[in-house]
């Protein structure tokens, strides 16, 4: 008994036989991690893992990254001002308590000066009694 191995008829790619390219490409960037689809004239040059892109003028790069990294920045400013004006408004209802209390008790000095004033011939300098109020201002941080 002879055993026979199969055998295959070999292969022969020839220039009727090609491959149509291919129309569009998906790139990796690694450093951003993100994904972009690219059209087969978009390529300069194939190396490897190394793509080669021909897209715009140096000048237009450089100010579609301005413009992409104004965007990222305002979208970022926007959501950190949301939490900032809250912020301010507690803080400036406590500022506005403080300042109302601090009007009322410059005014009582200013009254006691004037009283003491008035009523003695020789200028004095009155004292206030009055001990200091003590604000209890819930929320601020």
């Amino acid at each position: 008994m002879t055993s026979h191995r199969q055998t295959f008829p070999r292969r022969v790619f020839t220039p009727t036989q090609h491959t149509p390219p291919s129309t569009h490409y998906l790139l990796l960037f690694e450093e951003t991690n993100s994904y972009q689809i690219v059209t087969r004239s978009s390529l300069k040059n194939i190396n490897d893992d190394v793509t080669f892109i021909l897209i715009r003028s140096l000048e237009d790069c450089n100010s579609e990254y301005a413009r992409v990294t104004r965007l990222s920045q305002d979208q970022a400013d926007d959501q950190n001002d949301g939490n900032i004006l809250a912020s301010y408004d507690s803080i400036q209802d406590a500022i506005n308590i403080i300042n109302s209390s601090m009007t009322n008790i410059r005014s009582s000095k200013i009254d006691r000066t004037r009283l003491s004033s008035s009523t003695s011939s020789s200028p004095r300098i009155s004292t206030c009694a009055q001990a200091p109020k003590k604000i209890d201002v819930e929320g601020c941080a």
